[in-house]
């Protein structure tokens, strides 16, 4: 697959280190492995990482009694699922295992929501704002949906290190400050409530420090500071306009379709 992005010329100054013309799968030079036993060990260890999250977010929300906490820890921590891709080997195929998790938590929120429909489930507990099995059919499949197409068309780009980083973290801190320090709501039509200072201070902030984060974890360099500002002002006002909770598909959708754009003109 071509995995370099559509504005190469700018896009070209922001590589760095070991990244610098593909992915590079470390394990598999370190130990001498096939690519396809390096990828269904780098599957399995992603696989370890969201079992962990899960366990850690079970633990905040029964012991600590902070629901709201718990499920953006899912939120977060699983935007970060990316930090594994370069450890893929991209000369076979199943480098597409790493979505293999994502697939799998799709299938399994289908089933929670319209087999099980069990409210005292963990995972549903975990997922859900109200333990309503329904409510992990918007939000949380609309996330695992997102993370899909990453990793099938957006692998190894920048790209999908700023939806991410709206996503995970961004959309991930807002509302933990709008409960927090929030005093002034707003709702747009067919949205829901928020604050400005859940949006201010977590969404434009928490984007713009995801932006400082994911992109050198995958082998870019530091973005400048008005790409940063510019990418994370998008993000919020999408997040703040969205419809019906439709923020985590709206939210990749302008920033997917402004990307270029604000690359061409900020980078």
């Amino acid at each position: 697959p071509h995995f370099t992005y559509r504005a190469d010329a700018l896009l070209g100054s922001l590589r760095i280190g070991f990244l610098d013309s593909a992915p590079t799968a470390l394990l598999s030079d370190m130990f001498r492995l096939s690519p396809l036993v390096n990828n269904v060990f780098i599957t399995f260890l992603t696989l370890v990482y969201i079992l962990i999250v899960m366990e850690i977010a079970s633990y905040v929300r029964e012991s600590l009694k902070m629901p709201e906490a718990s499920r953006k820890t899912i939120h977060i921590a699983a935007s970060s699922w990316l930090v594994f891709w370069p450890l893929f080997d991209t000369s076979h195929w199943s480098w597409r295992f790493n979505v293999a998790i994502p697939a799998v938590y799709v299938v399994k929120l289908l089933y929670l929501a319209l087999i099980l429909r069990d409210p005292e489930n963990e995972d549903i507990k975990n997922l859900s704002r109200t333990g309503n099995p329904m409510e992990i059919l918007v939000g949380p499949l609309q996330f695992v949906l997102v993370m899909m197409y990453l990793g099938l068309f957006q692998f190894m780009m920048l790209e999908a290190t700023i939806i991410m980083a709206a996503l995970g973290i961004g959309d991930g801190i807002a509302p933990l400050v709008g409960k927090k320090w929030g005093k002034h709501l707003y709702r747009v039509p067919s949205g829901t409530s928020k604050t400005l200072e859940g949006s201010l201070g977590g969404m434009l902030c928490g984007t713009a420090l995801g932006c400082y984060i994911y992109p050198p974890l995958l082998g870019f360099g530091v973005l400048p500071w008005r790409l940063v500002v510019t990418l994370a002002t998008v993000a919020t006002l999408a997040e703040g306009t969205a419809p019906f909770s439709c923020d985590n598909v709206v939210v990749p959708t302008l920033l997917h379709f402004s990307f270029d754009r604000l690359l061409d003109a900020f980078g």
